[in-house]
C-alpha cells in the first residue's frame, strides 16, 4: 500500500482534505450471548413496545416483526444511551429510545418513533412470543474503517 509520501506532490491537498474529514464510526453487532433487555439497543425480532405510546399500538406496528417486503417491518431500536461517546453527536439526546420501521412492499417508505425517557423509566408491553429470537447488539467502534483491499 502506497503512503503518503510515496504521492506525487498534486496529490497531497486531497489526501490532507480526506484526513480532515475522517472520524471514527460504530456498527452494530448481534450479541447473541442472551436475550436483550426491554428497550436495548438491538434489530429484528418484535420490537419492544412502550405500553403507554398511542402509536405503538396500530396494528402496523404490532404486525412489525415479519420482512419489509411483506409490510411494515421492525428494523432496530436504538438505547441512546448506549451509543459510545467516541461517536455521539452533541445535538443527539443523551437517553431516550428510537424506533425504526421500514415498508418495502409497495412504495418504499421508512418512519422512527422517539421516546425521550430512559430505557429503564418506559412501562413495556409483554414481549411478544414468536420465532424471531429476541438477540441484543453490541457496538462495535472502528478509529477509521479500512480498505477492502486491505484485509
Amino acid at each position: 500500500m502506497p503512503l503518503k509520501e510515496d504521492l506525487p506532490d498534486h496529490l497531497y491537498w486531497l489526501t490532507d482534505t480526506v484526513e480532515k474529514l475522517l472520524r471514527p464510526g460504530a456498527f452494530l453487532v448481534a450479541d447473541k450471548k442472551g436475550s436483550a433487555a426491554r428497550g436495548a439497543t438491538r434489530h429484528w425480532g418484535p420490537p419492544d413496545l412502550p405500553a403507554d405510546a398511542a402509536w405503538a399500538q396500530e396494528n402496523e406496528v404490532l404486525r412489525s416483526y415479519r420482512s419489509f417486503h411483506d409490510g411494515a417491518a421492525f428494523v432496530f431500536q436504538l438505547d441512546m444511551a448506549q451509543v459510545p461517546a467516541e461517536v455521539r453527536q452533541p445535538q443527539w439526546p443523551i437517553q431516550g429510545v428510537v424506533w425504526v420501521f421500514m415498508d418495502l412492499s409497495d412504495s418504499w417508505r421508512a418512519w422512527a418513533h422517539f421516546d425521550p425517557r430512559a430505557a429503564a423509566d418506559i412501562p413495556w408491553t409483554p414481549r411478544e412470543k414468536t420465532q424471531h429470537p429476541v438477540v441484543a447488539a453490541t457496538w462495535q467502534v472502528q478509529e477509521t474503517l479500512t480498505c477492502a483491499s486491505d484485509a
